[in-house]
């Protein structure tokens, strides 16, 4: 079972660096540290603390 697990968390994290590589494989630094709006964050700071907390 623990294996099971293992393998669908593997598979998981996987995809959700796939989806992370593919949004910013395009953007440049103006995009990632582009300020839409009062009270809404860049994406570096999304990004930043997703990659740290791995």
């Amino acid at each position: 079972m623990t294996e099971l697990i293992l393998d669908s968390l593997q598979r998981r994290m996987a995809a959700m660096h796939s989806l992370y590589y593919q949004a910013v494989g395009s953007m440049d630094l103006e995009h990632v540290n582009h300020f839409e709006r009062e009270k809404v964050l860049p994406i570096a700071f999304s990004l930043f603390h997703y990659t740290n907390q791995e």
